[in-house]
């Protein structure tokens, strides 16, 4: 692909995968209050059990 490097495409696939909004901060900011839903990257997987949450 011409003019688009490995790093831009991760970042298009990984926002596609996720189907959250691709933009500079000021955009994602206004998309966040205009639909009241988070469009940050979140990792990947379910969040570790802290200590008082049952886990062994």
């Amino acid at each position: 692909m011409s003019g688009t490097d490995d790093e831009e495409l991760t970042r298009i696939r990984a926002h596609i995968a996720q189907e959250k909004a691709l933009g500079n901060p000021r955009f994602q900011t206004m998309l966040e209050k205009t639909l009241n839903r988070s469009v940050d990257l979140k990792p990947r997987g379910r969040p570790a059990l802290s200590k008082g949450d049952g886990g062994n």
